[in-house]
C-alpha cells in the first residue's frame, strides 16, 4: 500500500468509520472537520457511504495539524512543519512511514486581512517545501525525498470584499508559490467548469501556478446547477459524519489520491523500496493532463485537468518516460521514430528545483532547457507572458518554470531528437524527469463540422433572446454585432439557439469571446455576484449543466476567449445551447458575447483490414511451390 501524510488544520478524526482502520496520528493537535474531509477524499474506504469512497481506499493516512509560528501564515515562518514532515517520514504511525504528503492549507492572504502584495512571494514556507521534497538543506533530516501536492489557494474570492486582494490572475498565497511540489487548482466535477474562488498565477517571478487542476466543487441546484453543490465526503463532528465542501483544498487529495495510485503501480511495476522523483510525478500529471481553458498551459488551469487512468498508465509504461542528471553545458539526447499517423509528438521536462533564498524576485536555480528536432526544424517549448497573463502560451525559450512541454502537431514521420540541456545547473548535478510520447488522433480532423448558426450575431433572428439581451453594434469581437445580454439588476437574462451533436461525435468543443464591464467595485462588496453561464439545456428547457462560467471577477473591458469546452455529454441529442447572466440586486454587469463555435469531429477512420482467403498451393518442377490466393481489401468496423 501507499501512505499519505495528511497536513492541514488539525488532524483528521482517527474515530471515522471510513478511516479508523488506516490511520495513524503523528501529533496531538485536535481533530476537525476539514482535514476530516480531505483525508477521506484521499482514502475513504466508503463502508458507511459507498459515495463517499476515497481516491486512493487502499492507502493509509497519518495525519498530522498544523502549528503557525510567528508572522504571516507559511510566509514569514514555517511553525512545525518540518518537525512534522520529519516524523510522518522518520517514525510514522502504526507500522507506517509517509511516501508523500498532501497539504490542504495556506495563508489565506485575502480571508486573514493580510497585506494583499504577499500574494505572489516566495517565502520562507515556500524554500523550506523546496527543501522537503529534495531532502537537502534544513531538510536533510528528513529519510528521503518527498513526493509533495500543495494547494493553490481561493483567492479570487477570498475576504471581504470578495476577492479583496484580487478577482482573477496573480493572487497566488503563500506557501504555494514553491516551484517543486505538485501546485493544484479546482474545477467544478460535473464538466469541468472553472471555479470562481480557485487562485490563478502568475506567481511574482513570472512563474506558473497551478500546474493541474483538479475536482474541487459542483454545481449546485440551489445556485443556477444539477450538481450537489461541493465534494462529498467525510465530516466531523461524528464517526459516521458526512458533508461536501468547495476549495482548492478538495482537489489537492483528489489529485493526492491519483498519486497515490500511481506510486502504487510503480511499486508493483519496480518494487516497494523505491520511488519516483517528485518530478517524474508533476511530469506525468502535467503530461496526461486534458487541456482546458487556452491552448496549452495557462494560469488559470495549468496543463489542464488531471487525468487518473491516463496518468496511471503512463507511470506503467517506462519506455516513455526516464529519470536522469545533468550538469551545465551538458546535452542530453533522445531518440524518438515517429511513426506514420502520428497526430502528437509531446515532450515534457520537469525537475526539482533547489530551493532559492526567501522572498527571491527570481527563484528559479537550475535553468534546463527542453527542445526537439525534427530534421531542419527545432521545436520550443511553452512560454507564458506575465504581463499579459490572458493570453495564449507561445513558444520559446523558458526562463522561468521548472516543468517545460514540447507539443508538436502533425509532426514529420521519420526521426527526431528531444534534446535537455544544462543551461544553467549551479547546484550540480540536476536530477531531472523527462517523458516522450507519440500520440494518435482522437478524431477525425476531415470530419469536423460548426453546428452554430450566425456565430457572430450577424444576422437578426437567429438567436432566441429574453428582454434584455439583443444584438449590439456597440463592440463586436469581429464583424460588426455581438450579443449584449444583462445590463439589468435582479435579472436572468439569456440567448439560445437550438444544435444537434451527432451521435458519433468524438469532439465537441465549444469555444466563445466575451466582454464585461461592471459596476461592482471593491469598495462595495467585491466580486463575484453577477456570472455568466455557458449552458447545456433540453429542449423542454431542462438544465442540464453548464460548461463554464465567468463572473464580474474577470478581467474589464476587453475581448476575452472562452474554449476547450466540451459538449461530447450530450452526443445524440438535440440541446439548446444558453448564455444565461444572472445579476444581483445592485450594481449591474454587462456580458457581450461573440464569435461562438460548437465545432463536433467525427472518430478517426479505422484502419482498412487485409484478408486472405481461397489458398491453392501447386507444386511445380524442380521443386518450386505456386501459391494462388485471393485478397480483400475492406474497411474495418468499430
Amino acid at each position: 500500500g501507499v501512505d499519505v501524510f495528511v497536513f492541514d488544520a488539525g488532524r483528521a478524526n482517527v474515530s471515522h468509520v471510513e478511516l479508523d482502520d488506516h490511520i495513524g496520528s503523528i501529533d496531538s493537535d485536535s481533530f476537525s472537520a476539514h482535514p476530516t474531509h480531505v483525508a477521506c477524499t484521499v482514502a475513504s474506504d466508503g463502508s458507511a457511504v459507498s459515495r463517499a469512497e476515497g481516491m486512493a481506499p487502499g492507502a493509509w493516512i497519518l495525519t498530522a495539524g498544523f502549528t503557525p509560528g510567528s508572522g504571516t501564515l507559511f510566509r514569514d515562518s514555517y511553525g512545525d512543519m518540518l518537525t512534522d514532515y520529519t516524523n510522518a517520514r522518520n517514525t510514522g504511525a502504526g507500522g507506517h512511514v509517509s511516501d508523500m504528503a498532501t497539504n490542504s492549507i495556506g495563508s489565506n492572504i485575502a480571508l486573514n486581512n493580510y497585506d494583499c502584495s504577499y500574494e505572489g512571494d516566495y517565502g520562507v514556507s515556500s524554500r523550506l517545501i523546496d527543501q522537503i521534497v529534495r531532502n537537502d538543506g534544513e531538510a536533510s533530516g528528513i529519510n528521503g525525498k518527498y513526493i509533495i501536492v500543495w494547494a493553490a489557494g481561493n483567492e479570487r474570492s477570498g475576504g471581504f470584499p470578495k476577492g479583496r486582494c484580487g478577482s482573477n490572475y496573480g493572487v497566488t498565497p503563500p506557501p504555494a508559490c514553491a516551484k517543486n511540489p505538485v501546485t493544484v487548482g479546482a474545477l467544478n466535477s460535473d464538466f469541468d467548469a472553472m471555479t470562481y474562488f480557485s487562485s490563478w498565477g502568475p506567481c511574482d517571478d513570472g512563474r506558473m501556478k497551478p500546474i493541474v487542476s483538479g475536482p474541487g466543487c459542483e454545481s449546485s441546484s440551489s445556485s443556477h446547477g444539477i450538481g450537489e453543490g461541493g465534494i462529498y465526503s467525510c465530516d466531523y463532528p461524528g464517526n459516521s459524519a458526512h458533508t461536501t465542501m468547495c476549495g482548492t483544498s478538495m482537489a489537492t487529495p483528489a489529485v493526492a489520491g491519483i498519486i497515490a495510485l500511481m506510486l502504487e503501480q510503480y511499486h508493483t511495476d519496480i518494487g516497494s523500496d523505491n520511488e519516483p522523483l517528485n518530478s517524474t510525478i508533476r511530469a506525468i500529471l502535467a503530461h496526461t493532463a486534458k487541456d482546458l481553458g487556452n491552448p496549452g498551459p495557462d494560469y488559470s488551469y495549468g496543463y489542464g485537468r488531471v487525468w487518473g487512468p491516463a496518468a496511471v498508465d503512463l507511470i506503467h509504461d517506462t519506455s516513455k518516460w526516464q529519470e536522469a542528471e545533468i550538469t551545465t553545458g551538458e546535452d542530453d539526447t533522445y531518440p524518438v521514430t515517429v511513426p506514420a499517423g502520428t497526430k502528437y509528438l509531446r515532450a515534457t521536462l520537469a525537475w526539482d528545483d533547489p530551493a532559492a533564498a526567501a522572498y527571491s524576485s527570481g527563484a528559479i536555480i537550475n535553468d534546463l532547457d527542453l527542445e526537439v528536432t525534427c530534421g531542419a526544424t527545432t521545436y520550443y517549448p511553452w512560454v507564458l507572458d506575465p504581463s499579459n497573463p490572458e493570453n495564449d502560451a507561445t513558444t520559446g525559450v523558458n526562463i522561468r518554470d521548472n516543468i517545460e512541454q514540447v507539443l508538436i502537431t502533425d509532426p514529420p514521420v521519420g526521426n527526431c531528437t528531444v534534446r535537455v540541456r544544462g543551461n544553467k545547473a549551479s547546484t550540480l548535478p540536476q536530477e531531472y524527469s523527462l517523458v516522450i510520447t507519440t500520440e494518435s488522433p482522437t478524431y477525425d480532423g476531415a470530419s469536423c463540422s460548426e453546428q452554430v448558426t450566425d456565430s457572430g450575431f450577424e444576422s437578426a433572428g437567429t438567436w432566441t433572446t429574453s428582454a434584455n439581451s439583443t444584438r449590439d453594434n456597440s463592440r463586436a469581437h469581429s464583424g460588426n454585432w455581438s450579443m449584449r445580454i444583462g445590463n439589468c439588476t435582479s435579472c436572468n437574462e439569456y440567448a439560445y439557439q437550438t444544435i444537434s451533436i451527432p451521435a458519433d461525435a468524438a469532439r465537441a468543443n465549444l469555444s466563445f469571446w466575451f466582454y464585461m464591464e461592471t459596476n461592482e467595485t471593491p469598495s462595495h462588496s467585491g466580486f463575484h455576484w453577477d456570472f455568466l453561464y455557458a449552458e447545456v439545456r433540453d429542449t423542454s428547457d431542462t438544465l442540464l449543466g453548464y460548461v463554464q462560467r465567468h463572473s464580474d471577477g474577470d478581467l474589464e473591458g476587453q475581448w476575452l476567449r472562452s474554449t476547450n469546452l466540451d459538449l461530447t455529454p450530450w452526443a445524440g441529442q438535440t440541446v439548446r445551447l444558453y448564455f444565461y447572466v444572472t445579476n444581483d440586486v445592485s450594481n449591474s454587469t454587462t456580458f457581450w458575447i461573440d464569435d461562438v463555435s460548437l465545432e463536433t469531429c467525427l472518430s478517426p477512420s479505422p484502419m482498412p483490414q487485409l484478408s486472405i482467403s481461397d489458398v491453392t498451393v501447386v507444386e511445380g518442377d524442380a521443386g518450386t511451390v505456386d501459391a494462388v490466393f485471393s485478397v480483400t481489401l475492406s474497411t474495418a468496423s468499430g
